[in-house]
């Protein structure tokens, strides 16, 4: 109802992040179909159809942009000089594209878009990726204007890896998503008392150029909960569908049977840190005096949280634990309760307050989830509570 509006909703604005999320997030929900069987006749024929446009579409702006795409898709400034730089948007795009055309693409789209997603792993590797987003409020994104390093990049890079492993067990992938893994654990990871004022276990997002806790103009250790336990998950789920695809003779099978035991101690500091009374995760909260310097919690650190919490209770090979029944069963209903009832459609709300009221603060995007966030973190779920494969065949 927004898209006759002039500026930031506007339908002029066309989010690329949004495109590539919503491409990966079509073609993992026909694959889930096929399994659990579609609601209707036309179903997938009409899924299959919106994701060609989509990828076209997104090709087409890849090319007219000399190999890249933007924040804004109709945007066609390089948000650096060298215009070798991959962004944010090229890695969501080509995880999208990649997803998509694996399956439903002819044979050039195939090789293309495989190209295009281990391209962008390389940068990634050789530090040549940069992030895009334009920030809409003060507790979103700021890194490039503070000049502070985060593990954006290496997070969402292991979805990559785990693309790339799932669908086609490529044998350089393990490597990559251990080396991405192992940057985060070993920089960002509070251990053994590197910083004493901040709690054991707790994942710091932003560094400096000296690779100590970057502190912002009031001296203070901003950390982003949502995204340590979405960091948590994405490796987990590398993880499972590793162990999965690949024999246990595998090189880097043993480091993946042990990273398993770490990223499930890390599940509790960060979310008990995070976690509001109000059923939420906080955007942003000082990891030393525990204040929260902006009233908002976005839907999508709920879902990237039980992903977190399934996927490291499913690689211990038992029972679930006690703290992660009570805590999925927490998280889940404060989604329920906090975003998806209080919503005008079947989509939840972006952010709500303090109070559990709806916000007009923009998570990323003004755009809804188009699966991303919600339905793939939630088809993990899915696949882990109902004992089948995380693999979707």
């Amino acid at each position: 109802d927004m898209f006759e509006s002039d500026g930031i909703r506007g339908k002029n604005h066309i989010y690329s992040w949004i495109q590539g999320r919503g491409l990966e997030a079509i073609a993992t929900h026909l694959k889930w179909y096929d399994r659990v069987g579609w609601p209707s006749d036309d179903a997938k024929e009409e899924l299959i159809s919106l994701g060609r446009s989509v990828s076209a579409n997104l090709q087409r702006q890849r090319r007219s942009n000399g190999g890249h795409l933007y924040f804004l898709a109709t945007d066609r400034s390089h948000p650096t000089e060298d215009t070798d730089v991959f962004t944010m948007s090229d890695l969501f795009c080509s995880r999208g594209l990649y997803a998509f055309n694996h399956d439903w693409g002819t044979e050039e789209e195939r090789r293309a878009s495989r190209r295009y997603i281990t391209d962008t792993l390389q940068a990634i590797i050789g530090n040549k990726l940069v992030n895009d987003q334009i920030g809409f409020h003060p507790s979103q994104y700021q890194g490039r204007k503070a000049k502070a390093t985060g593990f954006g990049t290496e997070m969402l890079g292991l979805g990559a890896v785990t693309l790339l492993m799932r669908l086609e067990r490529d044998s350089n992938a393990p490597a990559i998503g251990r080396r991405f893994v192992e940057k985060i654990l070993s920089k960002h990871v509070n251990s053994m008392g590197r910083w004493p004022s901040i709690k054991d276990g707790i994942i710091v997002e932003m560094l400096d150029d000296e690779g100590n806790v970057f502190l912002d103009e009031e001296g203070r250790v901003l950390v982003d909960p949502g995204h340590s336990l979405e960091f948590i998950g994405l490796a987990a789920q590398m993880v499972a569908v590793y162990l999965e695809c690949y024999g246990n003779e595998e090189t880097e099978y043993e480091w993946m049977i042990d990273v398993g035991g770490t990223l499930d101690s890390l599940i509790e500091p960060n979310l008990k840190l995070g976690f509001s009374e109000t059923g939420g995760i906080v955007k942003r909260i000082d990891a030393v005096s525990k204040t929260i310097p902006y009233d908002t919690m976005p839907w999508w650190s709920l879902p990237e949280t039980l992903r977190a919490i399934a996927l490291t209770e499913h690689l211990k090979k038992g029972p679930w634990s006690t703290f992660g029944t009570e805590w999925f069963e927490r998280c889940l209903s404060a989604f329920t309760e906090n975003y998806r009832k209080p919503s005008a459609c079947p989509i939840a709300v972006q952010t709500i307050d303090s109070s559990g009221k709806p916000v007009d603060v923009i998570p990323a995007t003004p755009d809804l989830d188009p699966g991303y966030h919600t339905g793939l973190a939630l088809l993990d779920c899915c696949n882990v509570l109902s004992k089948q494969s995380v693999v979707l065949q």
